[in-house]
């Protein structure tokens, strides 16, 4: 087991996550897009943004719907 890998279960509790959160966009080398415009820095990165950030690819990038967006981010409405 590598000393540097973050290891996340399936489901996860949220104190849990701004730790683990930080480390994977600081290594992953993460730069969020800010509500003003421009660039934020890693330590801007939450739970929540990387979440808008998938179903924003999910939509966008591969063309997908809705539905497709609440299966892969697991949510129920």
């Amino acid at each position: 087991m590598d000393a540097g890998t973050v290891y996340l279960p399936d489901r996860i509790q949220i104190g849990s996550l701004p730790p683990a959160t930080l480390k994977i966009a600081t290594e992953g080398d993460v730069w969020p897009q800010v509500a003003g415009g421009g660039v934020g820095d890693s330590d801007d990165v939450t739970p929540h943004t990387l979440r808008h950030s998938v179903a924003y690819r999910i939509i966008q990038v591969d063309g997908g719907r809705l539905e497709d967006v609440q299966l892969r981010l697991r949510n129920a409405n």
